[in-house]
């Protein structure tokens, strides 16, 4: 069995139901969808949620939220940042729409664990995006001018000390602070997310891989046990996309995010000041990003560590960090004072990184329906 992430484990324990059946045989859906992670979960809710009736079945290759989602850093951060590739892609009007609508998926978040009862640690208190040294100061300053012109910008600059209050560490050196972000539990958010989904009559087969796709109408799903006719395909495989199939090789790469999490210590998050849910990243391209937790642990991750290529899933991936160190070496830098601090778990993952750094969606088949 692989090694569970901290995130899954955590939520794991605080559950009682048992994995779904693999697919047994032979079935037929309206819609399939392949990848039980958020992409996946949230998609069969949302049509479950718009028409009741719609026969809707999920396939997983290992448990839902075994992938990204059960193992990222709790970072729900809006596209603003990302403003100047929205703009080039897509021009000025549909760029502004798109960082006002990843703003609202924040709330809506909340929101949808409110409505359903999904206790997955969900905090809005907002992102700091800061410089940790003098190389990266201004590297914000183009980007906020940009979204201020458009009547768009959440952000405003901090005085130092009170970015180094609110972030815990006086290793930054500025900070620009939006309310327009929070973080959350992963693994419990996907877990949440499989219990709705259930809930809602989703059927969901685990530990059901598919390992081959027919072309047609309906289109054919594979998996070791037998096919899934269905009329519609949802393909919600983020990371798995190049592996299975090979015209994806060249639009992602696949990299690691590293994280760390320490014991439970509220006593010393009081003292350092690192009281509220905030994210807090740097401004390097392979950023730092950390966040407290309710229990009162700091986790600290850092992207870009480990590449894979031509889409290969390296056993890595499901071990504990190779890059421990490292992370335990920011860590004090960022906290002195969790220097001596037991690290409770380390971890990494497969990330997709686009070529534009934004998730893409399209049209795989001639049918139209893929």
């Amino acid at each position: 069995m692989p090694m569970r992430p901290f995130w899954l484990e955590q939520a794991l324990a605080a559950e009682s139901c048992a994995p779904c059946e693999p697919l047994p045989g032979d079935t037929r859906a309206d819609v399939c969808i392949v990848g039980g992670g958020y992409t996946g979960l949230w998609t069969a809710i949302m049509l479950k949620e718009q028409n009741p009736e719609l026969d809707v079945l999920l396939i997983e290759a290992d448990i839902c939220g075994a992938g990204a989602s059960g193992r990222n850093g709790g970072c729900a951060l809006s596209w603003s940042a990302k403003y100047f590739t929205l703009e080039r892609l897509f021009g000025v009007e549909e760029a502004v729409r798109l960082v006002k609508e990843s703003e609202r998926s924040i709330h809506a978040i909340g929101i949808f664990c409110e409505q359903y009862g999904v206790d997955a640690d969900y905090r809005l208190d907002g992102t700091l995006y800061t410089a940790t040294n003098r190389a990266q100061c201004g590297s914000t300053d183009a980007v906020i001018a940009a979204l201020e012109r458009h009547g768009i910008n959440s952000f405003t600059q901090r005085p130092v000390a009170d970015v180094q209050r609110m972030a815990g560490s006086r290793k930054h050196l500025e900070g620009w602070f939006s309310p327009a972000a929070a973080s959350v539990q992963p693994g419990k958010l996907v877990r949440g997310l499989r219990r709705v989904a259930l809930q809602l009559g989703v059927r969901i087969h685990e530990n059901t891989a598919m390992t081959g796709l027919e072309e047609g109408k309906p289109a054919g799903i594979q998996t070791p046990h037998g096919t899934v006719r269905a009329d519609r395909v949802v393909l919600a495989m983020n990371a798995w996309m190049a592996r299975a199939f090979p015209q994806f090789e060249r639009s992602v790469a696949i990299v690691s995010s590293d994280m760390l999490i320490t014991e439970p210590r509220p006593d010393l998050l009081d003292q350092i000041g690192l009281t509220s849910g905030v994210t807090v990243l740097d401004s390097r391209i392979f950023v730092h990003y950390y966040h407290n937790t309710p229990d009162g642990r700091i986790m600290l991750g850092k992207g870009g560590n480990t590449f894979a290529y031509g889409g290969r899933m390296l056993p890595v991936f499901d071990q504990p960090s190779p890059y421990a160190g490292l992370l335990q070496h920011s860590l004090s830098e960022f906290f002195p004072a969790f220097a001596e601090v037991k690290v409770e778990a380390t971890w990494n993952g497969p990330s997709d990184r686009s070529v534009t750094g934004l998730p893409f969606f399209g049209q795989m088949s001639a049918h139209g329906n893929v």
